[in-house]
């Protein structure tokens, strides 16, 4: 499905390499973007940090991949929502 639908500007299959490094460019200008304006992230990448035993497939994440997905977005929110009750 990856090599029928998606594909790069140029019209080239996205492989699987390149769709890992894009995503880790993704990843670096987002966390550059936040620090710029001293802002949290929840690195949920981090939290799961690849392994099979979180994800159904290659991208969608188990009840329990999700489970830690929340509670590492919790902890980056919970100080927010104390402070404004």
């Amino acid at each position: 499905m990856r090599t029928v639908y998606m594909r790069t500007l140029e019209g080239a299959p996205i492989s699987a390499d390149s769709l890992a490094r894009a995503m880790h460019r993704v990843r670096e200008i987002t966390f550059s973007v936040a620090a710029g304006l001293n802002t949290p992230v929840a690195d949920i990448e981090r939290a799961i940090d690849g392994r099979p035993e979180y994800f159904m497939d290659d991208f969608h994440l188990t009840s329990a991949g999700n489970e830690l997905a929340a509670q590492t977005l919790l902890s980056v929110i919970r100080p927010f929502l104390d402070e404004w009750g």
